[in-house]
């Protein structure tokens, strides 16, 4: 069992993981500079407004190109290893805020990393077992709190409709969950349906105590 810390607390091993990320882009950009290069972003700066659309849509281009090789790589990653493609590719999601990333993440909400991958001696909070789902809290705004739930109308799972609740509470803050699943409640719908979002509402009241008890 890991140990259950606050959610907005990052290991050392995944700062660590992201500067790898980051470092190489930088050193590389610094090194186009050095040369004299022009990189991405600097047409944003050009005296002539043609050069500066320019460089908007360099930068439009490379942002779609960036989110599909990430997509791709979360897609093919089968291993579920702690800072594997598929872990790393679905941080990069989250800290990016690809709202393009809400459907394929809401999909795999339950997608969890294999313990045995965990380093250890570390502890860990149990919402870092799911990036999906941390990815979605990352992004946010109304497109995710909509998206949560749609998808705690539709599932029976168990565990998708905590993780559901879960996102809603991190998105919204547990007060406001708790209110827009009480609207959702009051419109007409089968009972079936009523019953999960009554359920979800009582997991998003818990807050971050819904992974005390989490399967």
């Amino acid at each position: 069992m890991l140990e259950v810390t606050s959610p907005d607390k990052l290991s050392c091993a995944m700062v660590r993981s992201l500067a790898a990320l980051v470092m190489p882009f930088i050193g590389g950009a610094l090194a186009h500079a050095e040369a004299g290069e022009n990189l991405p972003w600097a047409g944003l700066r050009a005296p002539r407004e043609e050069e500066r659309l320019v460089a908007q849509h360099r930068l439009m281009v490379l942002r779609k190109a960036f989110f599909e090789d990430l997509r791709k790589t979360f897609v093919d990653d089968k291993s579920r290893r702690f800072h594997g493609p598929g872990h790393l590719a679905t941080t990069q999601m989250g800290l990016w805020r690809f709202g393009e990333a809400v459907m394929l993440l809401a999909r795999n909400i339950d997608w969890s990393l294999d313990k045995s991958t965990m380093p250890q001696g570390k502890s860990y909070t149990e919402s870092m077992l799911f990036p999906a789902a941390t990815a979605l809290c990352q992004i946010g705004g109304g497109h995710v709190r909509s998206k949560a739930i749609f998808e705690i109308r539709l599932t029976d799972d168990e565990k998708k409709l905590k993780l559901f609740a879960w996102v809603l509470t991190r998105v919204e803050g547990a007060e406001y969950a708790v209110k827009y699943l009480g609207e959702e409640i009051e419109k007409p719908h089968v009972d079936r349906v009523r019953k999960r979002l009554e359920k979800a509402r009582d997991y998003a009241a818990k807050g971050d105590l819904i992974w005390a008890d989490f399967p």
